[in-house]
């Protein structure tokens, strides 16, 4: 069920109202699969409507608009997803991120950083390694270049609590 733009524009006017947000600028940025509209507040750059299934996401201010498209055409939008990491081409930079999730989950000390990368590093030598329910939001610069380095063999999904 594809909707129309005039249907997302819908989408994004009740958004503003239920969540009292502020149109930046009237431009809508259109992609294959989706629209950007800028309205937001602080933190927020805009949101990303989908064409297929209507569907809002908030996207953050930390990140050029093709490093926000790249992360939302790669299933990094939800806000916790579950990524599987299938094969390590590149360990010294994967135990690095894996590290930084493993603090985000709570199973790493975050200080000193070292600590989280020598768990990290023992763990990726037996894959596949599943992370569920994690933020990557502000690592897409990082997957951007290990995807175009090919540091790592991932999968994305959206988290579901009962995973």
């Amino acid at each position: 069920m594809a909707i129309t733009l005039e249907e997302a524009k819908s989408i994004v006017e009740d958004y503003k109202k239920s969540h009292f947000v502020t149109e930046f600028d009237s431009n809508v940025v259109e992609q294959e699969k989706f629209w950007y509209f800028r309205v937001g507040f602080v933190g927020s750059s805009g949101v990303i409507v989908n064409k297929f299934d209507g569907r809002l996401f908030v996207m953050g201010s930390g990140l050029s608009n093709e490093e926000m498209f790249w992360g939302h055409e790669n299933g990094f939008s939800p806000d916790k997803v579950d990524i599987e990491i299938f094969e390590v081409n590149n360990p010294l930079k994967v135990s690095g991120m894996v590290g930084a999730l493993l603090v985000q989950l709570g199973k790493a000390p975050s200080h000193p950083n070292r600590a989280a990368r020598e768990i990290a590093r023992e763990l990726i030598k037996e894959l596949p390694q599943k992370f569920h329910g994690v933020s990557l939001w502000l690592q897409i610069p990082w997957f951007i270049e290990a995807v175009e380095q090919n540091w790592l063999t991932y999968k994305i999904n959206e988290h579901r609590a009962n995973t």
